[in-house]
């Protein structure tokens, strides 16, 4: 997949949200968790990232593409599977 599609898939309205949000009842019995950064310039508006189906955990990541190294958000990641697997 491009990275171009990738961005638009995103965007509010998108085919790919709009399948998800329909099959979201898929996800009745398990935790969701959906992490989001005000400053994000990839997903706009940032504010598209709350999941209504999810926890959503807002931090403050300058950009995007530093979101999946964030320490915090690995840490958490890891803590929340670690109670999910005890």
């Amino acid at each position: 997949m491009s990275k171009n599609k990738g961005v638009k898939q995103m965007r509010p309205g998108s085919e790919f949200l709009c399948n998800l949000e329909q099959s979201s009842n898929r996800l009745s019995s398990m935790s969701c968790y959906s992490y989001w950064t005000p400053y994000d310039l990839m997903i706009l508006p940032a504010s598209s990232s709350v999941w209504k189906k999810a926890e959503n955990i807002k931090v403050k990541v300058l950009c995007h593409p530093l979101m999946v190294r964030n320490q915090f958000i690995i840490a958490d990641i890891i803590e929340k599977a670690e109670k999910g697997l005890g």
